[in-house]
C-alpha cells in the first residue's frame, strides 16, 4: 500500500502530489520505490486481514457465549411464544457447523436404517462402526469446542492451529473419519 502525506494511493488512478503536480493512473505501476519516495510516497505493507468468522475488527472479538437479548431498558426481549431470545455466540455457532458436518457424513448411508426399520436387512458392520465414530468425533469436537475460554483459543482450535484446551491432550481438532477405512 502507498502512502502520500498519511492519505492512501490506489493504483490505478490518477492522484495530486503534494506540491500541485498531477499524476496519471499507470503512474505508480510504472515507476521505481526511489522515483516515488523521492517525491514523499511511503510504501507500507497492507493490514493483515481480519478472520471475520471469529472477530468484527483487529482486537475486536466477537462473542464466545450466548447472550440474553434486552430492549433499551434491559428488559428481556421475547419472542411470539413469550421465550426470551437469544443472540447465539461462537461456541454455538460452532457447535452446530460440527452437527451440521456430522449430518453430511451420515445423511448418505441413512438409508441402510431405513432399510432396516422396513424390511430387518442387517445393516453392515463397517457402516453401523462409521456412524457410530462419526456421532462420536462430532460430541468430542463439540465438548472441545465447548471447553475453549476466549475467541482466540477457539479461532485457533477451529483454524487448526493448535490450541491447549482444559482437559484435552490434544490441540486440534479430530479428524471425521473416512467411509471407505470402514468399507
Amino acid at each position: 500500500m502507498f502512502l502520500l502525506d498519511g492519505k492512501q494511493l490506489r493504483p490505478g488512478r490518477p492522484f495530486t502530489g503534494t506540491d500541485g503536480t498531477q499524476y496519471p493512473a499507470n503512474w505508480l505501476r510504472l515507476t521505481t520505490l526511489e522515483e516515488k519516495e523521492a517525491i514523499g510516497i511511503t510504501e507500507v505493507p497492507d493490514p493483515t486481514p481480519v478472520d471475520n468468522r471469529f472477530y468484527w475488527d483487529h482486537d475486536l472479538p466477537k462473542r464466545l457465549e450466548d447472550e440474553p437479548a434486552v430492549d433499551e431498558n434491559d428488559d428481556p426481549v421475547l419472542d411470539e411464544n413469550g421465550v426470551q431470545v437469544i443472540h447465539p455466540g461462537l461456541k454455538t455457532q460452532w457447535k452446530a457447523q460440527q452437527d451440521q458436518a456430522a449430518y453430511g457424513l451420515l445423511s448418505p448411508n441413512d438409508w441402510y436404517i431405513t432399510r432396516n426399520a422396513e424390511t430387518g436387512a442387517a445393516i453392515p458392520v463397517g457402516i453401523t462402526s462409521f456412524r457410530t465414530e462419526v456421532r462420536s468425533v462430532c460430541a468430542e469436537r463439540q465438548d472441545m469446542i465447548t471447553a475453549t475460554t476466549s475467541t482466540p483459543q477457539l479461532a485457533d482450535l477451529v483454524i487448526g492451529v493448535g490450541t491447549a484446551v482444559v482437559g484435552y491432550t490434544t490441540t486440534l481438532l479430530p479428524e471425521w473419519p473416512n467411509l471407505s477405512d470402514y468399507t
